[in-house]
């Protein structure tokens, strides 16, 4: 639990939080294996136009050809980003977390999103219920309007560029 709390605790004060919906460009992700990297650690491989294996799944390759076992799938590294389609690694833990949190928050920010993509989305429902029901305020800040299924959780829409 105190993990999941340092890995939501960033930016502006103690009490605020800020989840990325979609990922993070802050750091490099196996998908095989889900081990995780700092860029500085791959900066001559990148400059130099290579594949960025996983140190993990080829350490544990060569484990099992030294074994006389058969030879398993060693993953690129990525940004750690939510693909199209793809659900939240954290999601579930991230909702229960809010749910528990003993510090209610106030008002919950949406921005820069278009809650089209089913993962952040369902995530950003269970924020939103759960900052409603404790009788908060929704935010959501994007050029695009939220759809009729928002209707209810979004207490208002701010029309605006999120990059500037």
């Amino acid at each position: 639990m105190l993990e999941q709390k340092a890995m939501l605790k960033t930016g502006i004060g103690s009490n605020f939080r800020c989840i990325p919906l979609h990922g993070s460009l802050a750091g490099l992700e196996c998908p095989v294996c889900r081990a995780t990297d700092g860029w500085e650690a791959h900066r001559g491989t990148i400059n130099a136009g290579g594949e960025l294996l996983c140190s993990v799944c080829i350490t544990y390759c060569m484990e099992r050809v030294a074994a006389g076992k058969r030879r398993p799938a060693i993953g690129q590294l990525r940004p750690s980003m939510i693909m199209l389609d793809a659900v939240h690694p954290q999601g579930d833990k991230i909702v229960s977390l809010a749910a528990e949190d003993s510090a209610a928050a106030e008002v919950l920010l949406i921005l820069g999103t278009s809650l089209k993509v089913h993962g952040p989305e369902v995530l950003a429902r269970g924020f939103a219920r759960q900052i409603r029901a404790r009788g908060g305020k929704v935010v959501y800040v994007n050029l695009s309007k939220p759809t009729s299924a928002w209707n209810g959780l979004v207490d208002y829409w701010v029309q605006w560029e999120c990059e500037d």
